[in-house]
């Protein structure tokens, strides 16, 4: 699936376009895979504007957490 072309050729791409293409619902990320996926996502293209709010609303609770 085209959709996932921003993230780039990186363990994190890779991830991404196979849960896309196997219409996963939920894909557990490594650090570093959701802040390459976020960093990608800045100016999100048509479509992928509810990921990025999902990923940057969970990254926000697990920086005030402690967890990042």
């Amino acid at each position: 699936m085209e959709i996932a072309l921003p993230v780039g050729d990186d363990p994190a791409g890779d991830r991404l376009r196979r849960a896309l293409d196997n219409d996963t619902r939920t894909l557990g990320l490594e650090i570093d895979e959701r802040e390459a996926i976020l960093a990608a996502l800045e100016d999100p293209p048509t479509g992928l504007e509810e990921l990025r709010a999902t990923l940057l609303h969970e990254h926000v609770g697990r920086q005030r957490d402690g967890l990042v």
